[in-house]
């Protein structure tokens, strides 16, 4: 059962016919990655940072940004009928499955009249699952809650980063192993599916932009080969529009050159803490 103060705090509701402008700047200034639109109390869609991210690239080239004025929150929102919700009484690993399995980084949570009182992020959902592993550890309980949170047997938890800037590259995988992964750098995608047999990664981030085996011929070769590894797509600002249609290729997610390593984590976390196990 979600526990009220397991949900965020940093939920802001909004009106749909808020500017554009004004919801994405309350996003930055707070640093808020997620807005309920609220109609009457009830919930008519949500607004997420990647929505943030679309309308900036219409931003000209001087850096100033013109038709948000005019533009409203319902026009570039989610509608409710494609927003995954919860109820306070949703198991936790069943909200945990559905950020999982729908690709979500939040699910609102909302009360028998369809009102929004609050909304769980992925590092909501996957602290609460650590925080019930541990205890039943401290009760002497098995620590896996169903197949869903067991690690794959006789290894830790590896990511391969394959990305062609050696100096990206190292930074991430030194980043990584200080997190305590066991991480391998590759430097281009034909390596990258030699080595995959060997490694067996149970999370790969993968460049979009690569001299030779472009990533997202190499996302669809892993795909094939390993179809239940995730795979984070690695993007520059220019290969965003690329980045969102590689998820209907079956990439799990991806991040945006500089890296937001606060949303790296979040990804981690629910990745390889909801590991299906099914590679065994």
């Amino acid at each position: 059962m979600i526990a009220r103060d397991r949900m965020s705090p940093t939920v802001r509701a909004v009106p749909p016919d808020l500017s554009v402008w004004s919801a994405l700047s309350m996003m930055r200034q707070e640093e808020i990655r997620h807005l309920l639109v609220i109609d009457s109390e009830r919930l008519v869609g949500g607004i997420s940072n990647r929505d943030y991210r679309r309308v900036l690239e219409r931003a000209r080239p001087d850096g100033s940004v013109h038709g948000l004025a005019d533009l409203r929150v319902s026009e570039i929102m989610t509608p409710p009928g494609q927003l995954v919700t919860a109820r306070p009484h949703t198991p936790i690993l069943e909200v945990a499955r559905l950020i999982v399995t729908r690709k979500v980084g939040c699910i609102p949570v909302l009360d028998a009249q369809d009102r929004p009182v609050g909304i769980l992020t992925q590092k909501d959902v996957m602290a609460a699952l650590v925080e019930l592993i541990t205890s039943r550890q401290r009760q002497g309980q098995p620590a896996a809650i169903g197949k869903s949170v067991r690690r794959r047997p006789g290894g830790g938890r590896r990511v391969l980063v394959v990305d062609d800037e050696p100096q990206f590259r190292e930074v991430l995988v030194e980043y990584l192993e200080g997190k305590g992964f066991e991480a391998l750098g590759i430097g281009d995608g034909a390596e990258a599916l030699r080595q995959l047999p060997e490694f067996r990664p149970q999370l790969v981030l993968l460049d979009i932009s690569m001299p030779g085996l472009h990533g997202v011929e190499t996302l669809r070769r892993l795909k094939a080969l390993a179809p239940e590894t995730p795979v984070v797509m690695v993007s520059s600002g220019e290969d965003l529009e690329t980045a969102r249609q590689t998820l209907a290729m079956g990439a799990a997610d991806y991040v945006s050159k500089p890296v937001d390593y606060p949303y790296l984590d979040s990804i981690l976390e629910t990745h390889l803490l909801m590991d299906d196990d099914t590679a065994k």
